[in-house]
C-alpha cells in the first residue's frame, strides 16, 4: 500500500488529485478494506464531507483507481534484481563507458541468478557484443544457450511435478512432451545436475512423487534443505507442499506412520513462517495440519493450534475454516452434537469442503446410530460424485469405497439382533475383505477401527 500510494502520488501515471486521495485514504484504512468503512457511501462522506451524497462523485474516482492499481501491479511484475531496461537504453544510446560500469554490478548480483536471469543477461551481453563488434572473443551465445536449457529443464520437470499432483485430485489426461527424454538427460549426466539445484531437486521431488518410494522422499528432502538458499520463498512453499502430498498419499493408503512425518513438516514450516502468506495462513494448510493433529490423537496440541492461528486466516474463510475444523476437532473428543451443530453453517465453497464435510458427516451419523441419516446421505452423496466429473479416478474410488462400506457396516451392525451369529460371521468377513482388497479408501483406519468393534460384538 505505501509504494502504491507513491506510485500515485506521480503525476506521471495519474493525473487525478482526487484519486490520489482515495488511495491515501484507502492506505490508511487498510487492512480493513472488506469493513462498512469503505462502502461507496462511506468513502464519499470522507472525501466529500461537505456534500450530499451523489454516485457521479465517488464512481469516477474508484474507476480511475482500479485503472491505476492495474498499472501498478502490472509496473511492480515488472520489477526484479535485475535491471536490464536501463542496461538496454544505454546500449540503444550508445552509452559504452556507461554500460560496462552497470554491466560489472549486474554481473556481480548474477552469480544467484535463476536460469531465466541468466539467460536474458547472456542474451543482453550478446546483443552488446554484436552492437561494438566483439563477437570473436565473446562466449554469450553459449552462456546464454547453456541458461535456456537449464531453464527449460527446469520448467518443465517443475510442471511434470504439478501435473502429478493434480493428477491424483482432479481428472486430467495430458501427454508431457518430452519428459521421458529430460528424465533419461539428467539420470545419464547426474555428476554434471547435481550442481544445478533448480533441475537436480525438482528432478528428484518428480520421482518421489510418480514411484512413491520412502527412500525417494528421503533423498529429495535432504537435497532440498541442503539446496534451499537457491530457491526464493514461494518456491520453497511449492517445494514443500510436494512433500507433504506425498505423506498424504501414504496416509490414504493407512500407512498411518507418515503421520508424524507430516506433522514435523508443518512445524518446521511454522516455525519459519513458510506456510504464511502476506501474514496469512492458507485454510488449506490449517485444515491439513488439524487433521494430522488429530489423527495422531494430539487433540490438547490441535485444540491450542486452531484458537491460536484462527486469527492468522484469510478474513473471508475465517469462520467457515474454523468451523469446519472445530467440528473436526469435537468428532475426534466424542462431542458429536456439536460436529452437528457446527456442519450446519459451514459453507460448501470448496469441493474440499464438500466432499470433507460429507465424511465427517457419515462417521458422525455412524457412531450416533443415526441409520436413516447416514442411509439418506449415502444416496445423496452416490449423486454427489456421479455429478462430479471433474474429480480423478482414485479420489473419486476412494471417497465411494469409504461410504459403501460405512453403509455396509452400519446396517450389520443394525441386523445383529435379527440374523445368526453364522450369517452374521459371514457379513463380516466380506466386509473385512473389501476393506483390505480395495486399494482407495479413505479414512481406512477409522473404517477398520469400526470393523474390528463389529467383530467384537458378534459370538
Amino acid at each position: 500500500m505505501p509504494r502504491f500510494l507513491a506510485f500515485a502520488a506521480s503525476p506521471y501515471p495519474n493525473r487525478y488529485e482526487g484519486v490520489l486521495r482515495l488511495v491515501d485514504l484507502l492506505c490508511a484504512l487498510h487492512p480493513q478494506l472488506a469493513d462498512a468503512c469503505c462502502q461507496k457511501t462511506a468513502l464519499h462522506n470522507r472525501l466529500f464531507p461537505d456534500r450530499p451524497f451523489r454516485e457521479k462523485h465517488i464512481a469516477p474516482l474508484l474507476t480511475y483507481a482500479w485503472r491505476l492499481c492495474k498499472a501498478f501491479l502490472n509496473t511492480e511484475a515488472r520489477a526484479g534484481s535485475f535491471e536490464l531496461g536501463y542496461l538496454q537504453q544505454l546500449r540503444r544510446r550508445d552509452l559504452i563507458h556507461l554500460y560496462r560500469k552497470e554491466w560489472e554490478k549486474l554481473e556481480k548480483q548474477g552469480e544467484g541468478a535463476s536460469s531465466w536471469e541468466a539467460f536474458e543477461l547472456a542474451r543482453e551481453e550478446e546483443a552488446f557484443n554484436e552492437q561494438v563488434q566483439a563477437r570473436q572473443r565473446d562466449d554469450s551465445l553459449l552462456r546464454k544457450e547453456r541458461a535456456l536449457d537449464h531453464f527449460y529443464l527446469a520448467q518443465k520437470l517443475r510442471d511434470a511435478c504439478e501435473m502429478s499432483v493434480r493428477q491424483t485430485i482432479l481428472h486430467m489426461d495430458h501427454p508431457q512432451l518430452f519428459r521421458r527424454a529430460i528424465e533419461e538427460e539428467v539420470e545419464a549426466r547426474a555428476d554434471y545436475y547435481r550442481n544445478v539445484p533448480e533441475i537436480w531437486v525438482y528432478f528428484l521431488v518428480l520421482r518421489m512423487l510418480t514411484e512413491g518410494s520412502p527412500d525417494r522422499f528421503q533423498h529429495a528432502l535432504r537435497s532440498l534443505q541442503e539446496q534451499e538458499a537457491h530457491f526464493s520463498r514461494p518456491e520453497q512453499q511449492t517445494l514443500y507442499n510436494y512433500f507433504h502430498n506425498f505423506c498424504i498419499r501414504q496416509i490414504n493408503q493407512g500407512r498411518d506412520s507418515w503421520l508424524r512425518e507430516n506433522l514435523q513438516l508443518y512445524q518446521l514450516e511454522l516455525d519459519r513462517d513458510l506456510l504464511l502468506e502476506d501474514g496469512f495462513l492458507s485454510e488449506w494448510h490449517f485444515k491439513n495440519i488439524v487433521t494430522t493433529g488429530i489423527r495422531l490423537k494430539a487433540l490438547d496440541w490441535t485444540r491450542r493450534f486452531i484458537e491460536a492461528y484462527k486469527d492468522r486466516l484469510l478474513p473471508q474463510v475465517r469462520e467457515n475454516a474454523y468451523r469446519f475444523n472445530m467440528a473436526s476437532y469435537h468428532y475426534a473428543a466424542g462431542d458429536y452434537d456439536r460436529v452437528l451443530d457446527l456442519l450446519l453453517h459451514v459453507e460448501y465453497s470448496d469441493l474440499r469442503y464438500a466432499l470433507g464435510a460429507r465424511a465427517l458427516l457419515l462417521r458422525t451419523y455412524y457412531d450416533l446410530d443415526e441409520y436413516e441419516a447416514l442411509e439418506s446421505l449415502y444416496g445423496s452423496f452416490r449423486q454427489f460424485l456421479r455429478r462430479k466429473q471433474i474429480l480423478a479416478q482414485s479420489r473419486r474410488q476412494g471417497y465411494y469405497n469409504l461410504f459403501k462400506l460405512a453403509h455396509k457396516a452400519a446396517y450389520l451392525r443394525q441386523q445383529l439382533d435379527y440374523i445368526t451369529d453364522e450369517r452374521a460371521r459371514q457379513e463380516l468377513g466380506r466386509l473385512q475383505k473389501a476393506l483390505h482388497r480395495d486399494e482407495a479408501v479413505f479414512n481406512r483406519s477409522w473404517l477398520a477401527e469400526k470393523i474390528d468393534e463389529l467383530a467384537r460384538m458378534i459370538p
